[in-house]
């Protein structure tokens, strides 16, 4: 009997033992078990407000292939209903400039399978008054404003684009941007000081 007493008092710290150990796996288990399901939970949340977020480089593209398709519609107008032939020629040399733009852009998001905005300019490129210097003068006024507005996003878009390839279209377009507004601003200052 004392055998079995000795054997039982040495026992029962070993069970004690792997019944503590079993405990503090199972505390473990659910520490480890709580940590997945809060990364999970993390990692759906991240997931969620990524798809939420737009993509700087993909709104930037379409927002820039959008604003040109309706720029090019405005330049073609120019060409065809203006009156005053320096006004001509600057459409015309705008016209090849924004095209230029546009085959850049629509390269850039073929590299990325992206499709981009249409924009249908039927009727989109009018102006109230009928061709003669008030319709020149209009649209004068439309370039002057569409370019400042150009430039505005161009150069919001280089501190928010990530992508260099995207970045350096920015960078190389500005410039011709600037030179397109300071051009019509002064067309514009010159048909004023004719009125």
């Amino acid at each position: 009997m004392n055998s079995v007493k000795i054997f039982s008092f040495l026992l029962i710290p070993g069970i004690i033992a792997l019944a503590s150990c079993s405990n503090n796996n199972s505390k473990t288990t659910t520490t480890d078990s709580t940590s997945t399901v809060s990364e999970k939970i993390t990692a759906a949340v991240d997931t969620a407000k990524a798809a939420l977020t737009p993509d700087p480089n993909k709104s930037f593209a379409n927002d820039a292939a959008s604003d040109n398709m309706k720029e090019l519609a405005w330049l073609q107008a120019g060409i065809d209903h203006g009156t005053n032939k320096e006004l001509k020629a600057h459409a015309k040399m705008m016209l090849k400039d924004h095209a230029a733009l546009a085959g850049e852009v629509n390269v850039y998001a073929a590299k990325k399978a992206w499709q981009l905005p249409t924009v249908d300019t039927i009727g989109l490129a009018t102006l109230a008054d009928k061709p003669g210097k008030e319709w020149d003068n209009a649209w004068v006024d439309k370039m002057v404003d569409a370019h400042q507005d150009a430039i505005d996003k161009f150069e919001k878009a280089q501190g928010q684009v990530t992508d260099p390839d995207l970045k350096a279209i920015i960078d190389k377009t500005l410039p011709t941007l600037h030179s397109h507004y300071d051009m019509m601003k002064k067309m514009q200052d010159n048909m004023s000081s004719m009125k």
